[in-house]
Protein backbone atom coordinates (compact mmCIF):
# COMPACT_ATOMS: atom_id res chain seq x y z
CA UNK A 1 0.00 0.00 0.00
CA UNK A 2 1.56 3.33 -0.84
CA UNK A 3 0.49 6.38 1.33
CA UNK A 4 1.02 9.96 1.44
CA UNK A 5 -0.02 10.99 5.25
CA UNK A 6 1.21 8.26 6.78
CA UNK A 7 0.02 9.24 10.82
CA UNK A 8 -3.26 9.32 9.88
CA UNK A 9 -3.50 6.55 7.51
CA UNK A 10 -1.55 4.33 10.64
CA UNK A 11 -4.28 5.26 12.94
CA UNK A 12 -7.19 4.60 10.37
CA UNK A 13 -6.05 0.75 9.80
CA UNK A 14 -5.18 0.46 13.36
CA UNK A 15 -8.75 1.25 14.03
CA UNK A 16 -9.97 -1.40 11.53
CA UNK A 17 -11.05 -4.79 12.96
CA UNK A 18 -9.25 -8.07 10.95
CA UNK A 19 -6.38 -5.18 10.20
CA UNK A 20 -2.73 -5.07 11.06
CA UNK A 21 0.26 -3.33 10.16
CA UNK A 22 3.31 -5.82 9.60
CA UNK A 23 5.58 -3.68 8.20
CA UNK A 24 6.30 0.03 6.95
CA UNK A 25 9.19 1.96 5.07
CA UNK A 26 8.39 5.79 6.54
CA UNK A 27 11.11 7.27 4.27
CA UNK A 28 8.78 5.46 0.49
CA UNK A 29 5.28 5.68 2.69
CA UNK A 30 5.03 2.19 1.95
CA UNK A 31 2.80 -0.39 4.45
CA UNK A 32 2.26 -4.00 4.29
CA UNK A 33 -1.39 -4.54 6.30
CA UNK A 34 -2.18 -7.79 7.08
CA UNK A 35 -5.93 -8.47 6.46
CA UNK A 36 -7.99 -11.50 8.12
CA UNK A 37 -11.43 -12.31 6.93
CA UNK A 38 -13.68 -15.08 6.46
CA UNK A 39 -14.30 -14.94 2.55
CA UNK A 40 -12.52 -13.06 -0.01
CA UNK A 41 -15.34 -10.91 -0.71
CA UNK A 42 -14.84 -9.77 2.62
CA UNK A 43 -11.17 -8.82 2.11
CA UNK A 44 -11.61 -7.22 -1.18
CA UNK A 45 -14.08 -5.21 1.12
CA UNK A 46 -11.75 -4.60 3.02
CA UNK A 47 -9.03 -3.38 0.73
CA UNK A 48 -11.80 -1.24 -0.91
CA UNK A 49 -11.97 0.82 2.43
CA UNK A 50 -8.34 1.15 2.94
CA UNK A 51 -8.34 2.85 -0.62
CA UNK A 52 -11.06 4.90 0.63
CA UNK A 53 -9.27 6.03 3.47
CA UNK A 54 -7.85 10.11 2.86
CA UNK A 55 -4.14 9.95 2.06
CA UNK A 56 -4.15 6.18 0.58
CA UNK A 57 -2.28 6.24 -3.03
CA UNK A 58 -2.91 2.46 -3.70
CA UNK A 59 -3.80 -0.51 -2.03
CA UNK A 60 -3.32 -4.02 -3.50
CA UNK A 61 -3.83 -7.72 -2.63
CA UNK A 62 0.04 -9.37 -3.45
CA UNK A 63 -0.63 -12.61 -1.27
CA UNK A 64 -3.76 -14.79 -1.06
CA UNK A 65 -3.68 -17.82 1.48
CA UNK A 66 -7.06 -19.82 2.56
CA UNK A 67 -7.97 -23.21 4.77
CA UNK A 68 -10.51 -24.91 5.67
CA UNK A 69 -12.36 -24.27 8.92
CA UNK A 70 -12.00 -27.87 9.90
CA UNK A 71 -8.25 -27.52 9.96
CA UNK A 72 -7.64 -24.43 11.74
CA UNK A 73 -7.43 -26.72 15.14
CA UNK A 74 -5.12 -29.59 13.47
CA UNK A 75 -1.52 -29.72 14.79
CA UNK A 76 0.80 -28.09 11.54
CA UNK A 77 2.54 -31.26 11.96
CA UNK A 78 3.06 -34.28 13.59
CA UNK A 79 6.06 -35.77 15.53
CA UNK A 80 7.23 -39.06 14.61
CA UNK A 81 9.18 -41.15 16.66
Amino acid sequence: MCIRDRSFVYDCIERQEHASISASDQGQGKMIVVLEAPSLHDTQNMIDSLKAIKGVVSATMVYHHSEPASELNQPLYEHVS
